[in-house]
């Protein structure tokens, strides 16, 4: 059964914040961007604590094109930016302002065919792939391109993928209360991105 969300998570999602970093310009975070931080092990996505080289790589990564993936290079650190971020209280700015816009960013909703299936009664399944890449592989499966599919902001991907899901019979929204078990199932298991 699917549950009502607000619109305003819908609409939130067409038109991703911007985050504008140390002086830098970020693009709406994407699928693209948390598969490259994912593969550069960011404490950002794959959780722990973050350092001020961990916040110019974020930089780094948000700031240019990530597609084709193939073709991206985070390039070295600039001391300039990391001398700025020496300070405790920039550094900190820098966190906030980095998960706050994460948060925004991922205004999707969440779907039990990112997590969870059906095993018997209650019965969670290990996850084969993490949710970024089944989100990406629903989509070019329903011919979206791969390059519209790692560039648009993730919120957006994440109801595109919802959506296609319901109406094919498969994926469905899922509850706050859902949603919470899925998450305490992942931290026991210790977590997947």
């Amino acid at each position: 059964m699917a549950n009502t969300l607000p619109s305003e998570v819908f609409y939130s999602a067409w038109f991703a914040p911007r985050l504008k970093l140390l002086g830098h310009d970020c693009a709406p975070f994407c699928l693209g961007h948390r598969i490259i931080l994912g593969a550069l092990r960011s404490p950002f996505i794959t959780g722990g604590d973050a350092s001020p080289g961990d916040v110019l790589l974020f930089l780094r990564v948000c700031s240019r094109a990530v597609f084709p993936f193939h073709e991206f290079d985070p390039g070295e650190p600039d001391a300039a930016l990391l001398g700025q971020l020496a300070d405790e209280g920039a550094l900190t700015e820098a966190l906030v302002a980095i998960y706050t816009w994460l948060d925004e960013c991922g205004s999707g909703p969440r779907m039990g065919v990112e997590l969870w299936e059906e095993e018997g009664e209650d019965a969670p399944r290990s996850v084969t792939a993490p949710p970024a890449l089944a989100i990406a592989a629903k989509l070019i499966k329903s011919k979206f391109a791969e390059e519209r599919v790692m560039t648009m902001p993730e919120g957006a991907a994440r109801w595109w993928c919802a959506v296609l899901g319901e109406l094919e019979g498969g994926a469905a929204f899922v509850t706050d209360e859902e949603a919470a078990d899925m998450d305490a199932t992942l931290a026991a298991a210790g977590g997947r991105n």
